[in-house]
């Protein structure tokens, strides 16, 4: 089996190995998009998370007074990484990072926002339906979920696995 987001060796062994800012799953700033809508006041305000956060960029850019942000990533290297990213800028709001397994992740609160950006990827295309059934569960009835969706393409393996707009649409 390829590896994918729920395993948490090959990513934590990614981050030891030093995953590059630049390098394919590191783009080195915010998604601009989502910078674009929290910019715009299309995204919610409340509580946030960003599964799969990697050095944390996203969570930085939903970080403010109105929001509380949770970057979640099942590397401890990679989840420090990120903290010291999120530490090193003057953000106003509250953020945390938490080390966890998205699939078994438990609030007692749901979020009103969650963003994907290449975690819906990272995963075996088999675990797309638990991806789905998690999102249901972590977001609020009236929850906004945005799902930039990368690769879309037509290729064979990974990670980032393959995906269309009609094949996240399905899920």
């Amino acid at each position: 089996m390829m590896p994918s987001a729920q395993d948490g060796a090959f990513w934590e062994s990614n981050w030891q190995e030093g995953v590059a800012p630049g390098d394919e799953w590191d783009t080195s700033k915010p998604t601009p998009v989502l910078v674009k809508y929290v910019a715009d006041g299309v995204i919610p305000k409340g509580k946030a998370l960003v599964p799969g956060c990697g050095r944390g960029y996203d969570v930085g850019a939903l970080s403010d007074l109105s929001r509380e942000v949770i970057g979640l990533d099942i590397s401890e290297t990679g989840a420090n990484v990120a903290r010291d990213y999120l530490k090193g800028l003057d953000l106003p709001g509250k953020w945390s990072i938490e080390t966890a397994d998205f699939f078994t992740y438990d609030r007692p609160s749901s979020f009103d926002f969650i963003f994907d950006y290449t975690f819906l990827c990272a995963i075996q295309p088999d675990m797309r339906a638990a991806w789905a059934k998690q999102m249901h569960s972590l977001l609020k009835d009236n929850g906004l979920l945005m799902v930039a969706i990368f690769p879309i393409c037509d290729k064979e393996g990974g990670p980032p696995f393959a995906l269309s707009l009609e094949g996240v649409r399905r899920v």
